[in-house]
């Protein structure tokens, strides 16, 4: 059984709340910090991103997670290190990435390029991989290169999608759907559109896997609005990306010799990083509870 089929066993009736964090921000050293402040408020799984940077799905929040990650030094090998610690320290939680396709294309290209990639994520203990980038009538190598590795490939599904097309995402994703739960970038300054019950009933009698819906998810009533659609989950990223944002360094802030901050010491840390992670717990907790219909 994967880990989100177990996921979903566990959880019955209730929802999933799935926050998604870059990699990399505030600083390579920071990451674990946040993601396991997010894990402590409950985090049934987590969806991550590697920094990348033309990230053409995400709005101006997630866009600044990737200058922040990227200016501090965060490459994918970095990414991937992070990944394999924390897949030590959780070996059951669901790890999935969202990536673009440059991102998966080009990593070590002149081994591979994309198969190498998946191998990677594999070995880092990733479990599902979503392409944001790839059109559905283009993710079939990406997918035939994921299964291979051992990593399920997610899908999304949109408010528009036609009979074909959903019928294609519910027969190649895997381990949830993404519902997009309205058109446009990520980001909380467009409110979620969350009249989905059609859309997911559709995908549920396509035989797609659980939905989860995600894009501009981010208070504990836009979290039950999702699931009284029939979804099984929640994904909400600019909300929780936004208080990551408060642990971001200075820009006066550098390690010794000139050094780039991720290079610093972990308990270099701002006297309030303490409570902004506590701050995060909260918000994740908050949001989890939301799901216990």
């Amino acid at each position: 059984m994967s880990r989100y089929a177990a996921m979903f066993e566990r959880l019955g009736n209730e929802g999933a709340f799935i926050p998604f964090a870059v990699l990399g921000d505030p600083t390579p050293a920071r990451t674990l910090d946040v993601l396991e402040a997010l894990i402590a408020g409950g985090a049934d799984a987590l969806e991550l991103g590697i920094p990348f940077s033309d990230p053409v799905a995400d709005g101006p929040t997630i866009q600044a997670a990737d200058v922040r990650a990227l200016a501090a030094g965060t490459r994918p090998r970095d990414a991937f290190a992070i990944l394999t610690e924390l897949r030590t320290r959780h070996p059951d939680l669901p790890i999935g990435l969202l990536v673009y396709a440059n991102l998966v294309e080009a990593h070590d290209a002149g081994r591979g390029g994309r198969d190498t990639f998946y191998r990677a994520a594999a070995t880092a203990g990733v479990d599902s991989v979503l392409v944001a980038d790839a059109p559905t009538f283009e993710h079939a190598p990406f997918s035939a290169a994921a299964l291979a590795a051992g990593i399920e490939p997610v899908l999304i599904a949109t408010p528009n999608l036609d009979d074909a097309a959903l019928a294609e995402v519910a027969a190649s994703t895997r381990g949830y759907t993404y519902v997009v739960s309205r058109v446009g970038v990520t980001g909380t300054e467009s409110a979620a559109g969350l009249d989905h019950t059609d859309l997911v009933t559709r995908l549920q009698q396509a035989g797609a896997p659980p939905a989860v819906l995600g894009f501009g998810i981010a208070t504990p009533a836009q979290v039950k609005a999702a699931l009284a659609t029939g979804a099984r989950g929640a994904i909400s990223g600019s909300a929780v990306v936004a208080k990551i944002a408060q642990l971001a360094p200075a820009p006066s802030d550098t390690a010794p010799n000139g050094a780039a901050p991720n290079d610093a010491a972990p308990n270099d840390a701002a006297p309030n990083d303490a409570a902004i992670l506590a701050d995060l717990t909260a918000f994740v907790r908050d949001m989890k509870a939301a799901t216990r219909r």
